[in-house]
């Protein structure tokens, strides 16, 4: 794809009031490099705190939450970033997140409801970085939220979560809890209609597949909330921006499968991998049918089908590579023959996904066995 297209993709997806919300909230950002400077390191990194330590966690909270809900968006910004510098600190005991995390959790309560959306937002980011039941608790509420800025920043900050969930020694959640967050990921995804918040949903499941605790549970729900949520999208190409999104999660279940060796994925995770992949050709091959893509090679809505075609048919391959005694089919090109943009590679191409996806097609033997009419019914 050349530099003009891939500019045009990349604008889609950040298009909308949404996205100068979050992105506002992302300009704000605490440095990367914080070291926790604000509490001394016996205190952060204590196996148990002595009732003077959490006495100390607490008045640090106290003298750096109080301008957190202020008007000023400065006075917010170096009240929020004093509060996260000792989050950032990897070595942090469970012990201290936890206690941290009471300390922080009943203003971060009052701040919730509070009219300015700027004051909920840098809310969502301190939960997020919590890494914590409690903090998770508190974000799972903010997808939820009426306003999409909002919704997003609770994605980016479960996210977040599991990022520091995959950098810590001793991790604060455990697997039931970190299960139940992709459940709250994954149900999101269903119903969300924004898809600058579609798109921060699907960042946090993907970065919860980075790790071998959670990625056959990652797959299992984000594949199953996508194969829904693409089997509602109708016969005709989605938006570009809506089908960047479907891009992103075919490529992020195309990169977990293909950094997993046989036996390390769970059947379910595979299985539902597969669903999604096969909604999305059936998807494609709906709107290459319905003359919704425009006939220009260089189109950016006929480029991002041609990529996903691409992407889901190697998901299909490498999800048969792992099933047991599997073994990966010819790979059919299905994307080039969107890219082609001629009548004649059109149809070329659902054919081809007719002999994937298709009653008869490859989905529907072993070792998939997909129900007839899962996907095309021809």
């Amino acid at each position: 794809m050349n530099a003009r297209n891939h500019s045009r993709l990349s604008s889609a997806i950040r298009s909308g009031l949404a996205t100068l919300a979050a992105a506002s909230a992302l300009l704000l950002a605490a440095p990367a490099n914080a070291q926790g400077d604000g509490l001394p390191t016996d205190i952060r990194r204590a196996p148990q705190l002595t009732s003077a330590q959490e006495q100390a966690v607490q008045a640090f909270v106290n003298e750096h939450a109080k301008n957190l809900a202020s008007d000023n968006p400065q006075f917010i910004k170096r009240d929020r970033n004093a509060l996260l510098e000792p989050l950032a600190d990897l070595e942090a005991s469970p012990k201290f997140r936890f206690t941290y995390a009471e300390a922080l959790l009943p203003t971060l309560d009052n701040l919730y409801g509070n009219a300015n959306e700027l004051v909920v937002i840098n809310a969502m980011v301190l939960a997020g970085d919590l890494a914590t039941a409690q903090g998770v608790g508190y974000l799972t509420k903010g997808l939820a939220a009426s306003k999409p800025a909002v919704r997003y920043q609770a994605a980016f900050g479960l996210r977040r979560t599991f990022e520091a969930l995959a950098a810590m020694p001793s991790p604060t959640i455990n697997d039931e809890q970190r299960t139940s967050a992709i459940e709250s990921i994954a149900g999101r995804i269903k119903d969300e209609a924004d898809p600058v918040v579609l798109d921060g949903l699907v960042f946090a499941a993907l970065e919860a597949t980075k790790s071998p605790a959670t990625r056959s549970a990652a797959l299992t729900q984000l594949g199953r909330a996508m194969a829904a949520k693409t089997r509602s999208l109708g016969s005709k190409a989605a938006p570009d921006s809506l089908a960047q999104v479907l891009l992103r999660a075919g490529a992020g279940l195309r990169d977990s499968l293909a950094s997993a060796q046989a036996g390390q994925v769970a059947d379910d995770a595979l299985m539902a991998s597969a669903d999604a992949a096969g909604a999305m050709v059936a998807y494609c091959a709906r709107a290459v049918e319905s003359n919704s893509l425009p006939a220009a090679q260089n189109a950016p809505a006929r480029e991002i089908h041609a990529q996903l075609a691409t992407t889901c048919e190697n998901v299909l391959l490498l999800v048969a590579t792992l099933k047991p005694g599997g073994s990966a089919p010819e790979s059919r090109k299905i994307g080039d023959k969107i890219r082609a943009g001629t009548a004649e590679s059109d149809q070329a191409f659902v054919k081809d996904a007719v002999a994937l996806v298709g009653r008869q097609g490859l989905l529907a033997k072993p070792p998939f066995g997909f129900a007839p009419d899962s996907f095309l019914d021809k």
